[in-house]
């Protein structure tokens, strides 16, 4: 039992130009207000493999996490992985063209792993509101960034 969570935003930008922003880890802290660093932990352009630590700060604390690309698909989608509190964190991204520009489709799905975090999984609908802005925020934060360019 996990928690799915889906947010969706319209850029007014051409597919391309939304890709190649989302997929500069490096640029990342200066295109989200919520990202304080990244600290890319593989060489390379973006790939499948491409790993980072992201530090946030969340109820008033650093918080850093390990993510990974596990699927990518130019200009189409992406796959973020991420391993944190007994939970696997996915996050599947969508980019889709619109009469407007471009759509884009988060949509994170949390599955617990270990036995406290499946003893606790019935909670996490308390998280997922919190989650869920915080998803909401980074996608709003990326369409200014990306229509001020």
């Amino acid at each position: 039992m996990g928690v799915t969570i889906v947010v969706e935003e319209g850029i007014n930008a051409k597919v391309e130009d939304v890709f190649r922003r989302m997929t500069d880890v490096d640029g990342w802290a200066e295109l989200v207000s919520g990202i304080n660093s990244v600290e890319l932990l593989t060489d390379g352009p973006f790939r499948v493999g491409t790993r980072w630590r992201e530090t946030r700060t969340m109820f008033g604390k650093d918080a850093s996490e390990e993510m990974e690309v596990t699927r990518l698909k130019q200009n189409e989608a992406m796959t973020i992985e991420a391993k944190s509190c007994g939970a696997l964190y996915q996050t599947d991204i969508s980019f889709r063209e619109s009469d407007d520009g471009t759509v884009v489709r988060m949509t994170t799905a949390v599955k617990p792993l270990t036995l406290m975090a499946k003893l606790t999984a019935p909670l996490g609908w308390m998280m997922s509101g919190m989650l869920k802005r915080c998803l909401a925020k980074d996608l709003a934060d990326i369409k200014q960034a990306v229509e001020a360019s």
